[in-house]
């Protein structure tokens, strides 16, 4: 398995990504944001946030994919009222 960042390339993958459950309206939502993640990464208003995709891929396919985004607040550690 390898990690890597997306590019553009991937879009077409990240679009057809094979979930792997039954349908349903929840994975319809996960798989619209999957969808979308390269324009995401890439969005020119939000270059501050510093998005990143990465996917990993399996015989040179892609087979997972998370994302995040930069987060800053004021206080080290866990973010009030939140388990994280």
């Amino acid at each position: 398995m390898i990690l890597r960042y997306a590019t553009a390339a991937d879009a077409g993958a990240l679009e057809s990504l094979d979930l792997g459950e039954q349908p349903s309206v929840w994975l319809d939502e996960v798989s619209e944001i999957v969808a979308g993640l390269v324009r995401w990464q890439h969005d020119e208003d939000h270059t501050e946030l510093d998005r990143r995709v990465v996917v990993a891929e399996v015989d040179g396919a892609v087979v997972a994919v998370t994302a995040h985004e930069r987060l800053d607040h004021d206080t080290p550690g866990h973010f009030p009222n939140t388990a994280m």
